[in-house]
């Protein structure tokens, strides 16, 4: 399933916050759940449900509906809308696999320098505007070798391209 994999868990987290993955998690293979049955399940404060859930909604990764209770209070099913999960993630798999790409092409076509004490990072336009020197400290800027952060980040385009997408 979707929701086991870490980057589909890490864009949950950042659309509804870190409680938003147990909610999910909990609504996942359920048809409806009310949201006080959700907040006793999860042992968490009925108004913090709501708020993830309204946060999660505003994505449109959950529908729900309402029905007027027997105390005339109004109660609101919620459910997971898993298509839509796997839209969200794919655009967003596209998204940052685009600016990788970008990232990749700078750090194969640049020479990188860093402060000696570690302060900064710059290419080499920016190092030779500052004469080599940082300019946080002034200790003199090395010319460092990027070939790990290139080796990273098409390892992480990988990864991405390879993630399948299903429900």
């Amino acid at each position: 399933m979707l929701l086991t994999k870490v980057p589909v868990l890490d864009l949950i987290a950042d659309w509804g916050g870190i409680r938003a993955i147990e909610i999910v998690r909990c609504l996942d293979g359920s048809n409806e759940i009310a949201e006080t049955e959700l907040a006793t399940r999860l042992n968490m404060d009925m108004h913090v449900v709501r708020g993830t859930l309204q946060r999660l909604y505003e994505s449109r990764l959950v529908r729900y509906r309402k029905e007027r209770g027997q105390d005339g209070w109004w109660i609101y099913f919620w459910s997971l809308d898993p298509l839509r999960l796997v839209e969200l993630v794919d655009r967003d798999r596209l998204r940052t696999i685009s600016l990788l790409k970008r990232k990749l092409i700078f750090e194969r076509e640049n020479h990188f320098f860093r402060c000696t004490r570690g302060c900064i990072r710059e290419a080499f336009d920016l190092a030779f505007e500052h004469d080599f020197l940082c300019p946080r400290c002034g200790m003199p800027l090395v010319q460092v070798d990027n070939a790990f952060h290139v080796e990273e980040i098409h390892s992480y385009i990988n990864t991405l391209e390879s993630l399948p997408i299903s429900c």
